[in-house]
């Protein structure tokens, strides 16, 4: 028990592994029940909320890393496990309602004006939700002085979710495919950010005593490998998406490619859950300072990202 227990990542993701064929029949499945035009709607509204999730995800996990440490120096296992409970039960929560809020104005507007909405749009409506969700964690995660702190530091996430949903607002009478992957990848490129500086937090959490420009180069140095792949295959990723929409703009196309180019994203689902697994345990590697452990622990995550591509 012991021995399995010290391999949950690797069992997670053989886990993971073992559900994709059937996640990739689901996919087949469904765009033949669809149609190509209907399930490449469907496919582009469930690409957004998947996006959502991971930033939900990856703002857990950064909570969880700065605030869980703190607990566990002061030996205070309550309100550790507390922490994690009200963080999730805040996105979720704010998730549900916000949403409900949000689908109520959409179909009194649809209602009033007679506007159809674009996949896009109600994708968008998720994406807020669980952004501020992030938020309001980030506030109940700070006590005193750190309420500030983190309202001032964490106020970028809502705002650009916000300006994302005005700009597809705007100009829904005018949004074609083209323009909604466009907005697609200039949120995917918003997330890569995100996750950059999840890992500037792992890498100054175990060299924080050290010099910042000391940090910054060997972060710079180990990151490296990973920003530059991840850059690569979201450009080919993203990229056949766009050649393909401008070289045939009818929606079967579309709809055909976005069928096969769905599967990739069922992979963010495993990692999310082994981020969810190993972020505990980080944070009593970085309390014990137990180096050794804790590098072996960041790689095996970086050689994980880069393999996955994300």
């Amino acid at each position: 028990m012991h021995a399995l227990a010290g391999n949950r990542t690797l069992i997670t993701l053989l886990v993971y592994f073992g559900s994709y064929p059937l996640l990739y029949a689901m996919n087949v499945l469904l765009s033949r029940e669809l149609g190509a035009a209907d399930y490449g709607d469907f496919a582009v509204t469930r690409s957004v909320a998947a996006l959502a999730a991971t930033i939900a995800l990856v703002g857990m996990d950064s909570a969880a890393l700065r605030y869980l440490s703190v607990y566990g120096k002061q030996n205070d296992e309550k309100s550790a496990k507390g922490f994690v409970i009200v963080a999730f039960l805040t996105v979720l929560v704010s998730g549900v309602v916000i949403s409900l809020l949000l689908y109520g104005f959409t179909a009194f507007i649809r209602m009033r004006f007679g506007h159809d909405d674009h996949p896009v749009m109600i994708a968008m409506i998720w994406v807020v939700p669980l952004s501020l969700g992030i938020f309001v964690t980030r506030l109940l995660a700070g006590h005193g002085r750190m309420v500030l702190s983190s309202f001032l530091d964490r106020i970028l996430l809502p705002i650009a979710t916000l300006l994302l949903l005005g700009v597809v607002f705007f100009l829904r009478e005018d949004l074609t495919d083209f323009a909604a992957v466009l907005l697609l990848v200039a949120s995917r490129v918003f997330v890569l950010f995100v996750l950059i500086w999840f890992m500037w937090m792992l890498w100054r959490a175990q060299y924080q005593d050290k010099e910042s420009h000391y940090r910054a180069k060997e972060w710079f140095l180990s990151a490296l490998p990973f920003l530059l792949s991840a850059l690569v295959l979201n450009a080919m990723g993203e990229s056949g998406t766009l050649i393909l929409e401008s070289s045939h703009p009818s929606e079967n196309e579309v709809g055909l490619f976005a069928a096969v180019h769905q599967v990739a994203y069922f992979p963010l689902i495993a990692l999310a859950a082994i981020n969810i697994l190993a972020i505990p345990d980080l944070s009593v590697l970085v309390k014990e300072d137990r180096q050794a452990e804790l590098e072996a622990r960041l790689g095996l995550f970086v050689r994980i990202l880069t393999a996955f591509g994300i």
